[in-house]
């Protein structure tokens, strides 16, 4: 029997990927979207070990029925996806725009010059500072610990991606020691679109064949 885990992003929930959901169930006995410690309606309080530790006892829970398991990873999900592929199974791994390497700073000065919608209040908030701070810390030790991406590996990235350089899918690819690896660059996506693409499922169901 064959499952996927989906690990969302980071100040994001399992909602990132209700489109996924819905166009590969027909390819899963079971898809699973678990949602991150202090994220979405859970109370508990997300921190550097509370992320590590849901990744991987997400991926335990799983084991305990489906000895298959495939893993999509989005953003910060990714990271942690990564990370799983170092201490257990992975059948095959697809990542959305791995933050391994953030700013794209190429992208996003005119992102800061176009007047936003959100507002400064919000956007600056403690709560969005100190996510990002957690954040920084499970990426900057992510990259000590990811030797090796043993299993087939298919890594997706925005053209218009501001928030996480192209250089995060490279540096996976480099360490990827698996005949089947790909990486994408789609034009016309960004950071949020790259989880609501009908291109990217397509991608997505041609790697699960390959």
């Amino acid at each position: 029997m064959k499952a996927l885990l989906c690990l969302h992003g980071l100040l994001s929930s399992e909602k990132d990927f209700d489109l996924i959901r819905s166009r590969l169930k027909t390819e899963y006995d079971y898809i699973y979207t678990p949602t991150m410690p202090g994220h979405g309606k859970r109370t508990d309080r997300f921190s550097f070990r509370s992320a590590f530790q849901y990744a991987v006892e997400e991926y335990d829970r799983l084991f305990q029925t489906y000895k298959t398991i495939d893993i999509i990873g989005y953003s910060l999900g990714g990271v942690l996806g990564c990370y799983i592929c170092q201490i257990r199974k992975v059948n095959r791994l697809i990542l959305l725009t791995p933050a391994f390497h953030y700013i794209n700073i190429g992208n996003y000065r005119p992102k800061i010059i176009k007047k936003s919608k959100i507002k400064t209040k919000k956007a600056f908030s403690f709560h969005r500072i100190y996510y990002f701070l957690i954040f920084a810390e499970i990426v900057r030790q992510s990259k000590e610990w990811v030797r090796e991406i043993p299993c087939p590996v298919c890594i997706l990235w925005g053209k218009d991606d501001f928030l996480v350089s192209e250089k995060s899918g490279f540096d996976i690819l480099r360490i990827s020691t698996n005949p089947i690896k790909y990486y994408v660059v789609l034009k016309e996506h960004n950071h949020y679109n790259i989880v609501k693409s009908e291109e990217v499922i397509r991608l997505i169901l041609q790697f699960l064949y390959k």
